[in-house]
């Protein structure tokens, strides 16, 4: 950004909380101004100029926390009669590059700006959903201990005259932007944003960049590090150009290191016979891992029609039978509900500088293991299949609105099914208990809605899992797979979101299924059910704030004699339902629920 002079600067940050915003004569004083805002000011003076609630958020935890926060960019990017587009970026330092740009995410981006009818110029519009990345070909150079230098070659199809808001890691250097002419495009690149000006339509562009990784503080390596001899950087690292991290692109790249040290992407690939890692994705798929070590002993067998690749070093464990062992019972299980697995390829790459023992994430055709693997089943005091977990995995693709849901809630429920083929029926009672337990105490109740948990923060896994069980019981086993098949069987590039999903639900023959699921996707309150007793009926309400969930519901209606099980469908907030004859005047205790089918506030 051009340096402007050192007042300039100081009466901007001065700008606090009981001060009045002086008329900005131009959008890129205003521009300014909310940078400075952001960078020195307090929170309340911020909120003043800003309109967008995360962005105050992620300043107010800043403030909170003591934490440095960072120029990049104010700066005009084009005019459009009366309006202006203007870029803003920057970010807070608290870890690791690939984490502090998926934050800034928040502030970082280009907004449309107005004059006011007095001239003072404001930002209206925040700019989301301006295009699509179409297509990747990346050529990799990988420097161990050190960074990399990628040159991509990025085809863009613009959806509005804002340009390409793209993220990239704020480390990365820029420094040569070209069409395919070799004119050079203009850019920014800052705070973790990278804003080329492109036009609406297709358009590709040369984009030649570096990235220190050994620059990152080694304390928090979830997204990305550099050892000397090993390292890895995660789609959160922003390590490559995006938009989201649901993004589906095609891709092709190339990675060119010391001859003998092993890569592993997260696609399909081989190595050529110049040294070189090819790999190219099959569909388009979403932002891509990277890991090397020196360490590993790449080995790889066919399992299941599946290509498996184990990268590790020789104490790993399991090995490699076990996990190729692992991976065909899980896919011979779940094919027979659900069909074959739609990935020809699964690895699983050991991660040294993860400290973690287990499997703690999946990144399109790849298993992260931590620096040993983990136990594929765990059963006793927990029961959970995490290995298989991630391998089920391999049978959704979601992308959009609610694809954490349909991945890591799909991923959990079909742990269940795992679990009930090894241990049996009480062994899965126990675990849909522990999975209750842990949404309703694990700090997740009431917080994100499943639809709307973009950042997957934890919400999807339990619940998530929850309401595909709740849909099962509801619609029975064969509609629910007939349905979980027909989403499954979407064809590549097609929109695979929640609601693509109750649409394949829906022509699968699951009557009403918007309205059963739309309060499990939409509310963050779970249903709060009380039942009152008179001679001859049960009065059922829905006590919770937020909409009705339609629901079945059982009640164990207890005599002093006997009891019985009855249901009443529960499609209002409040219903009625007929005592059974030979209990009216005798219920003595109403229980909801006895069988722990349905995931419900205390009551």
């Amino acid at each position: 950004m051009p340096a402007r002079p050192l007042l300039h600067w100081l009466v901007a940050s001065l700008l606090g909380a009981g001060s009045v915003l002086p008329a900005q004569s131009s959008p890129q004083a205003t521009l300014e101004v909310v940078l400075a805002r952001f960078v020195h000011g307090d929170s309340s003076g911020f909120r003043s100029v800003f309109p967008w609630t995360d962005a105050r958020e992620l300043l107010d935890a800043a403030r909170t926390d003591s934490l440095a926060t960072v120029p990049g960019a104010a700066r005009v990017v084009r005019r459009r009669g009366d309006s202006a587009l203007g870029v803003l970026a920057a970010h807070v330092e608290f870890g690791n590059s690939g984490d502090e740009t998926s934050a800034a995410a928040a502030f970082s981006g280009a907004y449309w700006l107005t004059p006011d009818p007095d001239g003072t110029w404001r930002l209206r519009e925040r700019i989301t959903g301006g295009g699509r990345i179409v297509s990747h070909h990346l050529a990799i150079d990988l420097a161990p201990g050190e960074g990399i230098a990628v040159r991509d070659t990025l085809t863009w199809d613009g959806a509005t005259d804002a340009g390409a808001s793209l993220r990239l890691n704020h480390l990365a250097r820029v420094t040569r932007v070209e069409d395919l002419a070799g004119t050079p495009v203009a850019f920014v690149a800052a705070g973790g944003l990278l804003w080329l000006d492109l036009p609406t339509g297709p358009s590709t562009v040369v984009l030649e960049y570096t990235i220190d990784v050994s620059r990152d503080r080694p304390f928090d390596a979830n997204a990305g590090r550099f050892a000397d001899s090993f390292g890895h950087l995660r789609p959160q690292y922003a390590w490559h150009p995006y938009v989201g991290l649901d993004d589906a692109a095609m891709v092709r790249l190339t990675v060119r290191a010391p001859i003998d040290l092993p890569i592993a992407t997260d696609l399909p690939q081989s190595r050529g016979a110049d040294g070189a890692v090819h790999a190219a994705s099959v569909t388009p798929v979403a932002p891509l891992a990277l890991f090397h070590d020196r360490a590993w002993v790449p080995r790889e067998v066919q399992v299941a029609g599946i290509r498996f690749a184990l990268f590790a070093d020789t104490a790993f464990r399991p090995t490699l039978d076990s996990l190729a062992g692992a991976v065909r019972w899980t896919a011979g299980l779940l094919a027979k509900r659900f069909g074959a697995p739609r990935r020809e390829y699964l690895a699983v790459v050991q991660v040294r500088s993860l400290t973690d023992v287990g499997w703690p994430f999946m990144s399109n055709r790849v298993i992260a293991a931590g620096r040993s693997g983990g136990r594929l089943l765990v059963t006793g005091a927990r029961h959970r299949a995490f290995f298989g977990h991630e391998v089920a995995h391999a049978w959704t693709r979601p992308s959009g609105a609610g694809r954490h849901f349909l991945s890591e809630g799909w991923a959990t429920y079909a742990e269940s099914l795992l679990l009930h083929d090894a241990f049996g029926a009480e062994a899965v009672a126990a675990f849909w208990e522990e999975q209750r337990a842990l949404y309703r105490t694990g700090g997740f109740e009431g917080r994100d809605a499943l639809r709307t948990d973009d950042d997957n923060r934890g919400i999807s896994y339990a619940k998530g899992a929850w309401v595909l069980r709740m849909l099962e019981d509801r619609i029975g086993q064969a509609t629910f797979d007939r349905g979980f098949r027909a989403y499954m069987a979407l064809p590549a590039g097609a929109v695979r979101d929640v609601d693509a999903f109750i649409s394949a639900m829906a022509q699968a023959g699951a009557a009403d299924i918007r309205g059963f699921l739309e309060p499990w996707l939409s509310s963050t309150v779970l249903p709060r059910i009380a039942v009152s007793v008179g001679n001859d009926v049960l009065t059922v309400r829905q006590l919770q704030d937020g909409p009705v969930h339609p629901l079945r519901v059982e009640l164990m209606l207890r005599t002093p004699m006997a009891g019985q099980v009855i249901a009443v469908d529960l499609d209002r907030r409040v219903v009625t339902a007929p005592i059974p004859v030979g209990l009216r005047g005798a219920v003595t205790e109403v229980i909801v629920d006895p069988r722990r089918r349905l995931l419900l506030a205390d009551g």
